[in-house]
């Protein structure tokens, strides 16, 4: 039915998708002039800085197209939409997913795959097979996480109404903040994108796999991403938890 409506204002969709599209070039433009100006990062190039911006857009944008009921979900709670769900016999998640859709982010989606294959094949060596593991791992831990913050903002409506502010920033400042390595920032930085929101093991462990930086510890950053499935299944479990709680709004 979301597709259908769309189809039916096809012009508005095509200059919609196009206007979005262009979006993650900006931020493009944006990393390259300044490699322009300063050549690298702490060590890191551009087409290695590419990689991490690639991957981590990936996640957000594709998870926007399948979650978008999750992402506003705030009317639903305050309007009592979720109230009529509950009385329908299917799947909660299911209807809350089916409720809308981002299918304007499919632009942003395949940009970010045009720029992973460009940096990809920039790079001084030939890919393994043992690297586009990695790659298929790090682009699917950064939908994993995204996912999981969608389902969180969701669950923090069920106690405020409103959606957070804090949600926001943890998933669009993540998204910008882990576009370069990780490395480049401080230590407590470092750990709380690593063990408290792992944007780090999507993107930036894995990545010093990927780059023949990290050898010794190749095994275990490899299995970094997976650290994202446990932040997707408590996301869920809090989520479940606001469903139980929940006492309608009395609307």
């Amino acid at each position: 039915m979301q597709v259908k409506t769309l189809s039916e204002y096809r012009a508005s969709f095509v200059f919609m998708l196009v206007t979005i599209t262009t979006y993650p070039f900006l931020e493009f433009f944006a990393i390259f002039f300044m490699f322009e100006r300063f050549g690298n990062i702490k060590g890191w190039t551009l087409y290695e800085v590419l990689i991490p911006f690639a991957v981590i857009s990936f996640g957000d944008y594709f998870a926007s197209i399948f979650l978008r009921g999750f992402d506003r979900f705030t009317p639903m709670i305050r309007n009592a939409g979720f109230d009529r769900l509950l009385l329908r016999p299917r799947s909660l998640m299911l209807q809350v997913l089916g409720s809308d859709n981002g299918l304007n982010k499919i632009g942003r989606t395949l940009t970010s795959v045009f720029f992973l294959v460009f940096a990809l094949n920039k790079l001084p060596f030939a890919l393994t097979a043992r690297d586009v593991l990695i790659i298929i791992l790090m682009m699917t831990s950064s939908v994993i996480i995204f996912s999981g913050i969608c389902i969180l903002r969701a669950a923090f409506c069920f106690r405020t109404v409103e959606g957070l502010e804090v949600i926001n920033i943890i998933g669009d400042g993540g998204r910008m903040a882990l576009q370069y390595p990780l490395s480049i920032y401080s230590r407590v930085f470092r750990f709380v994108f690593t063990f408290v929101i792992p944007f780090g093991a999507a993107n930036y462990y894995p990545l010093l796999v990927l780059l023949r930086r990290a050898d010794d510890y190749a095994l275990a950053y490899t299995l970094f991403p997976f650290i994202n499935v446990f932040f997707f299944l408590l996301c869920y479990a809090l989520w479940r938890l606001g469903v139980r709680r929940y006492a309608s709004t009395g609307s």
